[in-house]
């Protein structure tokens, strides 16, 4: 595993995602890459250049609050696109060479957020590849059982 990506847009359960990869980036020696998607949309519906301006500064400045915790030989990079959440994570991942999708959840709200909410579920369908969804505060070392999706069919050899 080389790189992970983390979708953050720096709410406690991002950072908790954040965390989370860091041990793993740790114990794997992988690149941790902090995606931060920024739609800069105003009160009118439409996008707001000084809006996209303003949150592309706090977003450099929590990822360096945030990274700065955490050791020196973890290495994270920063993306900042400007977009809807799901093309620019599936087009990261792509780009990049993504290997693993870190992302923090807050849970279930009910059936119109099936499983873990909207954003996370439609990565977790979509994403070519494992996508972790943590939801509290995890220790790498205490995961025992991991589910993942899978089409049961035999002639799948992956």
């Amino acid at each position: 595993m080389k790189r992970i990506l983390v979708p953050c847009n720096f709410s406690p359960c991002c950072e908790r995602a954040i965390r989370f990869a860091a041990q793993l980036a740790e114990i794997s020696g992988s690149e941790i890459i902090v995606l931060t998607v920024i739609t800069g949309i105003g009160p009118s519906g439409m996008q707001d250049p000084y809006l996209v301006d303003v949150e592309e500064k706090k977003a450099r400045l929590k990822f360096r609050e945030i990274t700065r915790t955490f050791s020196s030989l973890i290495v994270f990079r920063h993306l900042i696109r400007k977009g809807k959440l799901l093309p620019s994570i599936l087009k990261c991942i792509t780009k990049q060479e993504i290997d693993l999708v870190v992302m923090g959840t807050k849970g279930s709200r009910g059936w119109d957020q099936f499983f873990m909410g909207s954003n996370i579920e439609k990565v977790v369908r979509t994403s070519p590849v494992p996508v972790f969804a943590v939801k509290s505060d995890v220790q790498v070392s205490s995961i025992r059982n991991i589910v993942f999706p899978s089409s049961l069919k035999l002639t799948n050899r992956s």
